[in-house]
């Protein structure tokens, strides 16, 4: 009922991204503790929720990588790299961004505890703000414990706009409150729509950095870069060039009346990191 067109003309929920339901677990990591956490392909994100080992390791970014639920971590398959944490959410808090007062940093809650508290929550207020239900102001005075320092509140930030907060307890000095988010909202990965339209890999090419003696023996020589990450935007410049390519045959078959072009075969790029072993001491 809370999904009324009537409903939404009276009522407006602040932070409410994702409005199904059942909202869906988006999947999070990131390389370091004071990085902002980033969601994985929707792709991904959505087999880790169908995932049929029931948490199990499961492949993703195409094999590049295996997410592992059960140990919250992603290990990378093909190089040396340290692996990510992984976490899910479906609720978020909302910091500024200090370097961008437009945007927000949102903060994964993943206790699962306080999830299902403030989902059931956010749950009967969307009832309350039904046609059968008594209305959100009651709602206003709940306080729903999250810890011991903090609980949920439902605020009205004006006559038709509401918001769930995180609020310290009582007089908790220094406390602040925070706006809750359900649901990430849109966002897309640098990428991903490329790597989906292409076929499956049909050539491997190993990236092999290390070999080039005559720049490392120079003592103004000076390599700041990552191997990894080179490798994988110039996967992504390659496969943004496919299909820039392919949906130009496509347009051309269209006008000639013909049928459109398969799209062209996936190549993948491995990096070999032997410059480690050999330049290292």
């Amino acid at each position: 009922a809370w999904k009324d067109n009537k409903i939404t003309k009276m009522v407006n929920w602040l932070g409410i991204e994702d409005v199904a339901q059942t909202p869906s677990k988006v999947w999070l990591t990131r390389a370091k503790e004071t990085d902002e956490w980033k969601p994985l392909r929707k792709v991904d994100c959505r087999a880790l929720n169908e995932n049929p080992s029931d948490g199990g390791p499961l492949l993703i970014e195409y094999g590049r990588a295996t997410a592992n639920p059960e140990f919250e971590t992603i290990h990378y398959n093909y190089y040396p790299k340290n692996d990510q944490p992984l976490v899910s959410a479906t609720w978020f808090i909302r910091h500024d961004d200090p370097k961008d007062k437009t945007r927000h940093i949102l903060e994964p809650i993943t206790d699962v505890p306080t999830t299902m508290a403030i989902e059931e929550f956010y749950q009967q207020a969307a009832h309350a703000a039904s046609s059968v239900g008594n209305g959100l102001e009651p709602l206003l005075k709940e306080q729903v414990p999250i810890s011991k320092d903090h609980h949920v509140a439902l605020q009205r930030t004006d006559d038709r706009h509401y918001v769930f907060r995180k609020m310290p307890n009582g007089k908790w000095f220094g406390g602040k409150a925070f706006d809750l988010q359900r649901g990430y909202g849109s966002y897309t990965v640098p990428g991903e729509e490329e790597e989906a339209l292409l076929g499956p890999v049909k050539e491997l090419i190993f990236v092999i950095h290390g070999i080039g003696e005559a720049m490392w023996s120079r003592e103004d020589f000076t390599y700041t870069g990552s191997l990894i990450e080179d490798v994988s935007n110039f996967r992504m410049t390659m496969q943004k060039r496919q299909v820039a390519e392919w949906r130009k045959q496509c347009d051309q078959a269209k006008k000639e009346k013909k049928p459109e072009p398969a799209p062209p075969n996936r190549v993948e790029l491995i990096p070999v990191q032997w410059y480690d072993r050999i330049h290292s001491s």
